[in-house]
């Protein structure tokens, strides 16, 4: 049995998410991480 892995890098190449598991098939989590990452980055931008 192949275990699935999702995973988010960011720009700087840093593993930013992972999820991992069956749960991993369904790219809601992923989209949410790379969502929070560019308010992150926006966020940052305004400092």
């Amino acid at each position: 049995m192949a275990n699935r892995v999702s995973y988010v890098v960011d720009l700087e190449g840093k593993i930013a998410f992972v999820e991992v598991g069956n749960t991993a098939v369904d790219p809601t989590a992923v989209d949410e991480a790379c969502s929070r990452l560019a308010h992150r980055k926006a966020a940052g931008d305004k400092k």
